[in-house]
C-alpha cells in the first residue's frame, strides 16, 4: 500500500544502499513513528550492530551547534566502515528570523555555512543525519538540502481535498471501489494522518471479504466504532507491538476522552492508560518467565489468575517481547508515570513517544 511516507522510507533505504545520499540529510515531519523508522534503516544499512556503538551517535540539535555537527561527523571512525551522526530537533537551523515586520532569511552564520560547505563537499563515507519536525522551506538551509536531493519529508497530509484524492487512491491500487462521498466522508473522519487512514482502510477493505466494492453503510457503522474505543484496545495494541494501530486508537481516546460509553476527565485519562498498561506487562514477564521454565499454558493460566481460553492471548503478548525489553518497558512505564506527576511535559506527547520507543522493532 504506497502511501506517501512509505515511499518515501522505500526510496531512503535504496538510495541508502547505492550510497547515493549526500554527506548531510534531513528527515522532517511530526510523525515520530516514519522518523524513527527512517533513523532505523539508515543505521541498518549504513552500519552492522556491532559497528553502531563505535561509530554512530545522537546529539539534541537545540542544545549544540553545527560547528559541533561537523566535528562529530568528522571524527575518525573505526574500522573504516564511517560514521553516522544524528542531530535531533534542529527546527531552528529552518526558521527564517523576522525583521521589521517581514520575514527575512537574514543569511547564514559562519557555522550553518561551514555546513553548507560540508554538504557539497567530497565525503560520501560519513553521514550526518538531521530531524526537524517543522522547517521553513523558504530558508536557505532547506533550499542548498534541496539542491542536493537531500531531503526525505514525512510530513501528514496537508488538507481534505489531498487526504480525499489518497484515500481514493488508496482502494483503487488495491483494486476496490468506492463512492465520491464515502471517500469524503472518511476525509472528513479520519483527519490527516497517514497512519491513521491507511489503518481504517485496509480495516474496511478486510471487512469486504470477498466483494470489490466498498459501501457507504460499512463506512459510516466503521466511523461510528472508532468513537467507541476502550482503553484495552490501546493496551491490546501495544502489547501486540502494533505501532500504528497503538498511535491511533490513542489518539482517538485523546481526542474524544471517551472509553466505551464512559466519559473520561482529560486529566484523568493520562494516568489511567499508564495504570492499565502496568498489569499486562507483569503479567508478560511472568508469563515469559514460565515459558522458560517449560511451564504448560495450564500452569500458566493458574499461576496468572486467568481463564484457560485467555492464556493463549497472555503467552501471545508475552512472545512478542524478551525478558530485557519487557524490564526496558516497565522502567519507561515509571519514568512517564513520573512526568506525568512532576513536569509540564503534554501527556499526550510522554504516551506516544512511549509507544514508539516501546513497540518498534529494533
Amino acid at each position: 500500500m504506497a502511501d506517501p511516507a512509505t515511499l518515501q522510507l522505500a526510496e531512503l533505504r535504496k538510495r541508502l544502499e547505492q550510497r547515493t545520499v549526500p554527506p548531510v540529510v534531513l528527515y522532517h515531519g511530526d510523525s515520530p513513528t516514519f522518523l524513527k523508522k527512517a533513523l532505523a534503516i539508515t543505521l541498518e544499512v549504513r552500519l552492522s550492530a556491532k559497528q553502531r556503538s563505535l561509530n554512530s551517535e545522537t546529539l539534541d540539535g537545540r542544545a549544540t551547534s553545527p560547528e559541533e555537527w561537523l566535528m562529530h561527523v568528522r571524527t575518525a571512525d573505526m574500522f573504516s566502515v564511517g560514521r553516522v551522526v544524528v542531530v535531533e530537533d534542529t527546527d531552528a537551523l529552518f526558521a527564517i528570523k523576522s525583521k521589521k515586520g517581514k520575514k527575512d532569511d537574514d543569511g547564514p552564520s559562519p557555522e550553518v555555512e561551514a555546513l553548507r560547505n560540508y554538504l557539497t563537499g567530497p565525503d560520501r563515507r560519513n553521514l550526518l543525519v538531521l530531524t526537524a519536525a517543522n522547517v521553513d522551506k523558504r530558508s536557505r538551509m532547506y533550499k542548498a538540502l534541496q539542491t542536493k536531493d537531500a531531503i526525505f519529508d514525512f510530513s501528514p497530509l496537508t488538507n481534505a481535498n489531498e487526504v480525499a484524492r489518497f484515500i481514493a487512491d488508496l482502494f483503487r491500487r488495491r483494486g476496490y471501489e468506492v463512492e465520491q462521498r464515502t471517500v469524503s466522508f472518511l476525509a472528513e473522519s479520519l483527519g490527516n494522518s497517514v497512519e491513521a487512514i491507511v489503518s481504517e482502510v485496509e480495516k474496511l477493505i478486510q471487512h469486504s471479504e470477498n466483494s470489490s466494492r466498498i459501501y457507504h453503510n460499512d463506512v459510516e457503522d466503521m466511523v461510528q466504532r472508532l468513537k467507541g474505543h476502550k482503553i484495552w484496545d490501546f493496551t491490546g495494541a501495544v502489547m501486540t507491538r502494533n505501532t500504528a494501530e497503538s498511535l491511533v486508537i490513542l489518539g482517538r481516546l485523546f481526542d474524544a476522552l471517551i472509553d466505551s460509553d464512559r466519559k473520561i476527565s482529560k486529566d484523568a485519562l493520562p494516568l489511567m492508560l499508564v495504570t492499565s498498561l502496568e498489569r499486562p506487562f507483569r503479567l508478560a514477564a511472568t508469563t515469559l518467565d514460565l515459558l522458560e521454565q517449560g511451564a504448560s499454558e495450564g500452569e500458566i493460566a493458574k499461576a496468572i489468575g486467568c481463564s484457560p481460553k485467555a492464556v493463549y492471548f497472555r503467552i501471545r503478548e508475552a512472545r512478542a517481547f524478551t525478558m530485557e525489553e519487557i524490564e526496558v518497558a516497565m522502567s519507561r512505564l515509571r519514568n512517564v508515570d513520573r512526568m506525568l506527576k512532576s513536569t509540564s511535559v503534554p501527556p499526550r506527547l510522554l504516551l506516544e513517544q512511549f509507544v514508539v520507543d516501546v513497540t518498534l522493532r529494533r
